[in-house]
């Protein structure tokens, strides 16, 4: 996003109060060298600045300036360190969603679609579905243990930025086909960030709607796991930071509203804006294409060649002999 903002054009939270949403800051206390989150407090963005404080932090907080552009606004929140505490922190930028239904869909590009709210089984690799009542056509959907929405209960999924196609979150929500898209940066000064949202719903369990949070956090940090490779019990190794008086970050974001009939009106919208926030950045060309084909096949005779037996063939998977080159 270019710099030099214009004034602030009306309030995050007027542009999101007429379809019953709302944006607010929030900060997360962790255990120190832990990704474990033991206390999170929110205030609402009722006003353009304000400040914040958790563990010993005083944080002064600024959305600087409002654009609109169609249905949605531009804006640059930014967080300075006025007093530093003494544990690791992380500050996120989040909006509620009320009358949610665990039948509304929620994506996060290259990631997560429809909640990836399905049947799940922890499956080794290669993923395979062998069990009886997996197959045919009248089975049901079944993944693996991907980050996810459950089926049942609260749950919440947790994405870095890198592992998304565009760092964004969308939802549809079915009773009145409200479409919206939070879209941020791939990272900040403090680091990498980490996209996420989280449901609760009434208790006990029926069919009563329930609120849903949407968030951008800086620095990014998985609470406890992380997905790799077919599991989502692997131990998270993200942590927050410990930031000093006089640190600042900014965090550009897009809020896009609109009308969404169906599912597909929430993705054509998508591609008009999904490089508002990270726009392309140019291309280094720094080596020749006539050195990348060599270095590529060099690779490949070295790696994927596959002799076994008397058949010789271009493998995908490493050869014996290189098992870990």
């Amino acid at each position: 996003m270019a710099t030099g903002l214009s004034p602030r054009v009306e309030s995050l939270q007027a542009h999101l109060a007429a379809r019953g949403l709302s944006a607010s800051i929030a900060i997360r206390r962790y255990r120190p060298d832990t990704p474990h989150c033991e206390e999170t407090v929110a205030y609402p963005l009722d006003d353009s600045q304000g400040v914040a404080e958790l563990a010993g932090y005083r944080l002064a907080w600024d959305v600087e300036g409002l654009d609109r552009e169609g249905a949605g606004l531009l804006g640059r929140l930014v967080v300075r360190v006025e007093q530093a505490g003494d544990m690791p922190i992380s500050v996120g930028l989040c909006l509620g969603v009320g009358d949610w239904r665990r039948s509304d869909y929620l994506v996060m590009p290259s990631a997560v679609y429809a909640g990836n709210r399905f049947r799940s089984r922890r499956i080794a690799y290669p993923p395979q579905a062998t069990e009886p009542e997996d197959l045919g056509l009248e089975a049901e959907p079944l993944i693996t243990d991907v980050p996810r929405l459950e089926l049942t209960g609260d749950s919440m999924v947790q994405q870095k930025a890198g592992d998304l196609g565009t760092p964004a979150i969308g939802i549809r929500r079915a009773d009145d086909q409200l479409g919206l898209w939070l879209l941020g940066p791939q990272r900040t000064a403090w680091g990498e960030c980490v996209y996420d949202a989280a449901e609760t719903f009434p208790k006990p369990v029926g069919n009563d709607p329930g609120t849903l949070r949407l968030g951008v956090w800086a620095p990014g940090v998985r609470h406890d796991t992380r997905y790799e490779h077919c599991s989502t019990d692997y131990p998270s190794e993200d942590r927050g930071l410990n930031p000093q008086t006089g640190d600042a970050i900014t965090l550009d974001f897009a809020v896009h509203l609109l009308d969404s009939p169906g599912v597909p009106d929430l993705f054509a919208h998508f591609r008009t804006i999904r490089k508002t926030v990270e726009p392309p950045k140019p291309a280094r060309h720094d080596t020749p294409v006539s050195e990348a084909y060599r270095l590529v096949a060099e690779k490949t005779a070295k790696q994927n060649w596959i002799e076994y037996d008397d058949v010789s063939y271009l493998g995908v998977g490493r050869s014996r002999a290189h098992p870990t080159t």
